[in-house]
């Protein structure tokens, strides 16, 4: 699992990977994240938050609100990892539905054609 969420203005980037979340001020390990959930900012702001439930605590991280569906989408993900670990069952989900899943975020405009071609690349090991 890989997302970049890129910055606006004055909110930094952010991203997903493979086994955890990386902000401008934190890194969280995935399996120390307990919940992550997305609240509103003011109304017509450039950002979003996202709320990163630890055992020490939330977090709020602002990130760039056109990159909702994206975001949304990383934490499903996320969810899902959570899910296949305490099943103890294969985390990989198949590589075609991924890329089917990919094709989807595209067509909505909520990841760009560079975005698409680096993920399917990946998950076709290519």
């Amino acid at each position: 699992m890989f997302y970049e969420i890129e910055g606006i203005g004055t909110i930094p980037p952010m991203s997903f990977e493979d086994d955890q979340l990386v902000t401008e001020r934190k890194t969280y390990p995935y399996d120390q994240i307990k919940d992550l959930y997305i609240t509103n900012s003011a109304a017509f702001s450039p950002y979003a938050i996202l709320k990163v439930k630890y055992d020490g605590g939330v977090d709020s991280v602002p990130f760039n609100r056109h990159r909702l569906k994206v975001v949304k989408h990383a934490i499903k993900e996320w969810r899902l990892l959570q899910t296949n670990k305490e099943k103890k069952q294969p985390t990989d989900l198949d590589p075609y539905q991924q890329i089917k899943e990919l094709k989807e975020l595209l067509d909505m405009d909520a990841i760009t054609q560079e975005e698409y071609d680096k993920k399917k690349k990946e998950l076709l090991d290519l």
